[in-house]
């Protein structure tokens, strides 16, 4: 009898035993969650203005990097009590770029509010954020925001100083220049684009005429060349329109694409293309010569296949060679004629080398836009997810390990430095570097190429003896010496022997 009423307790039913009203309400909030997920699942091919995530936040400090210090733009920090004192600046710059329009302040508007449906679903609702604002609050935070940030483009670009000199007065000389520029490049403080375009049409009578303007703020962010009122030249303009036709979702999006697509050439003129034809056949000449004269050397063949296979081997068993270790084997560095990071290339010649790198500029300011890229392209909801930015300065941090490194790149004018040393250079690219997600398989036919270059003896053969006796010129003239009394000393021999009476 006992056996018989174990048997039933255990082929019972477990489900039976749970309490009505508590399975009714799990299941009630597991549908509720299943729904949320759907809906979640379902919108994100929609591009939104995300937040940073929270691996970027975990070191001591970190936050100082991506929250606002003096303004907040958008609804994220909107209303914390140290950025309140800016509410009324952004006010006073947005009735001045509303004033230049000639419109009324009540068409920009209503136009606005049009687009507030759009603009709150750009943002993740994290903690009830949505229901903090009604529609009118929203629109009003979207008019002031966007307005205030195209005012200070304006103003910067055309070298009216109006808006300067009252966001000086407000927040001095380095709010300024330092902090109210960076606070409109970090991630949580963006304003949808679609409303920055909106009030780019309400202002200018010719849309290109707005994307001019952002284009050289943007230019004059990335090289710290300043435009003024001098306008894009044709291809950047271009540019610009291009990336216009498919919209970014806020304005560091439009920096990071600026980034990682091809730019137009702005850091300098490019020679004559007669110029450049007549140097590479020159080029290709010298070298063919040159393979001419080694082709006899039997162990070409058995040369390269062992570089081939030393190749892989130092890709994943070794650190990948430094500046100042590539430069000893003769691999030389180039700067590129833009800011994009798909500039980056590498040439391998007879006994050198060439790589091609885009020209970047280090600064604390520029450092916190940089880590702001890299959290933009590490959101969840990033179109494609891009990682280009992020792949690049991984390039870039295995090529600079020590200041000595950073002095060779600054040389060259590829690392510039603003207000900081080689040191802080590399401390700089290290915690950039510190955490990110990144594309490994970007730059990887790249660092073959290099490594390829780096294992080939026969190269490094003619770049160590081009560096020890060509490199100086005092060191040349000696050889050169040498190699003629040899030659003469031979004459004299042959004359010697043969032509003795």
């Amino acid at each position: 009898m006992a056996e018989q009423e174990m048997q039933d307790i255990i082929v019972e039913d477990p489900i039976n035993q749970l309490d009505d009203s508590f399975e009714n309400e799990w299941l009630s909030s597991m549908l509720v969650a299943q729904s949320q997920l759907s809906k979640n699942t379902r919108s994100t091919a929609e591009p939104r203005i995300e937040r940073v995530p929270q691996v970027f936040l975990k070191n001591e400090g970190s936050q100082y990097n991506y929250y606002p210090r003096i303004v907040s733009f958008g609804p994220y920090h909107h209303g914390e009590p140290h950025l309140a004192s800016t509410e009324k600046l952004k006010t006073r710059l947005m009735l001045k770029f509303i004033s230049q329009t000639g419109k009324s302040i009540t068409e920009f508007y209503i136009k606005i509010f049009d687009l507030v449906d759009y603009a709150g679903k750009c943002y993740v609702d994290i903690d009830g954020l949505r229901g903090r604002f009604t529609k009118r609050e929203f629109a009003q935070m979207m008019l002031v925001d966007g307005c205030s940030i195209l005012d200070v483009i304006d103003d910067c670009i055309n070298s009216q100083g109006e808006s300067r000199g009252i966001i000086i007065a407000h927040l001095g000389m380095m709010g300024y220049y330092h902090t109210f520029f960076l606070d409109m490049f970090l991630l949580e403080n963006q304003v949808p684009f679609r409303v920055l375009l909106l009030l780019i049409r309400l202002k200018y009578k010719q849309e290109h005429e707005g994307f001019e303007v952002i284009g050289n703020f943007l230019k004059f962010i990335y090289t710290g060349v300043f435009p003024g009122k001098k306008k894009l030249e044709e291809s950047a303009c271009c540019s610009i329109m291009k990336t216009i036709s498919f919209p970014p979702i806020h304005l560091l999006g439009l920096a990071a694409r600026l980034l990682s697509e091809d730019a137009p050439e702005i850091m300098e003129s490019s020679p004559p293309r007669w110029i450049t034809l007549w140097k590479r056949s020159k080029a290709q000449e010298v070298e063919q010569s040159m393979l001419k004269v080694w082709t006899w050397i039997k162990f070409w063949k058995r040369e390269t296949q062992e570089v081939e296979e030393s190749m892989h081997l130092m890709h994943y068993s070794q650190p990948f060679p430094s500046v100042k270790e590539l430069k000893r084997k003769g691999i030389h560095f180039k700067a590129g004629r833009s800011i994009s990071i798909q500039e980056v290339e590498f040439k391998s010649h007879f006994c050198y080398g060439e790589l091609t790198l885009p020209v970047m500029i280090f600064s604390p300011v520029m450092k916190v836009l940089y880590m702001n890229l890299i959290a933009f392209e590490s959101s969840q909801n990033t179109p494609n997810s891009d990682t280009s930015v992020g792949s690049y300065f991984c390039f870039l941090n295995s090529l600079v390990d020590d200041p000595e490194d950073a002095q060779v790149l600054r040389r060259k004018r590829i690392l510039i430095n603003h207000k900081c040393s080689d040191k802080q250079m590399v401390e700089m690219i290290k915690e950039i570097c510190s955490q990110m997600v990144i594309d490994l398989g970007t730059y990887m036919s790249v660092k073959e190429d290099i490594l390829g270059h780096y294992g080939n003896k026969m190269k490094t053969w003619m770049a160590d003896l081009i560096q020890d006796y060509f490199r100086n010129p005092w060191t040349l003239i000696a050889v050169l010496a040498a190699f003629y009394a040899l030659f003469l000393n031979s004459v004299q021999t042959y004359w010697t022997i043969f032509r003795s009476p």
